[in-house]
């Protein structure tokens, strides 16, 4: 926002992107749902293994040390990744990885996937309904986000398809759009993906 810089309380105590990378971000207009839908464990494991990702969205912590880290139990974490995969916050799977010096190890491998691929599972588990809000919990205010959701479903439905979808009052129909344009945009990240790897 311009002049935010106006409103810095010390200039000299400002925490700069430059200042202590690597670090991670998830979409700012999820604040709508992301909240709600995740419990505090699943959200600070989330939050753990976002720490993890490296520039493929890729990480294989060890289940014992995302447990030390986050401070809940082994059995706690199994259950909270359960969720997170369902919910499509992650991807996960057994993969035999290559050590520099000994025998390849079978961990399990987390991905974190498009945020296309968790809105659709999101939808699907009518865990948010068509306006991205939480179906299963009660909105105290819905204007609070309206703006960054707004921004970021601009970007994910594109110029012909963000004004449609807005300006339709039938549920139905604009889940169907949304759904569409999610699945649409997917797809090109994958085809993009594989004529890159072929």
């Amino acid at each position: 926002m311009r002049g935010n810089n106006s409103l810095i309380l010390d200039p000299g105590n400002q925490f700069r992107a430059s200042d202590a990378p690597p670090y991670f971000i998830f979409p700012n207009w999820w604040r709508r749902f992301i909240f709600v839908i995740l419990s505090a464990e699943e959200l600070r494991l989330y939050c753990c293994l976002c720490t993890y990702f490296d520039s493929h969205s890729i990480a294989y912590p060890l289940r014992k040390h995302l447990a030390n880290e986050t401070g809940v139990s082994e059995q706690v974490i199994v259950a909270c990744l359960k969720r997170l995969k369902q919910l499509g916050f992650i991807l996960s799977a057994k993969q035999l990885i290559q050590r520099t010096f000994s025998e390849p190890i079978k961990r399990t491998v987390y991905q974190r996937p498009a945020p296309e691929f968790t809105l659709l599972q999101l939808l699907s588990a009518d865990e948010i309904d068509e306006d991205l809000y939480p179906v299963k919990y009660p909105t105290v205010d819905a204007k609070l986000s309206e703006a960054a959701v707004d921004v970021g479903l601009r970007r994910l439905l594109g110029p012909e398809k963000y004004p449609i979808y807005s300006y339709i009052a039938d549920r139905l129909e604009k889940r169907s759009i949304l759904r569409d344009a999610l699945t649409k945009s997917l797809n090109r990240r994958r085809n993009g993906a594989s004529i890159r790897a072929s």
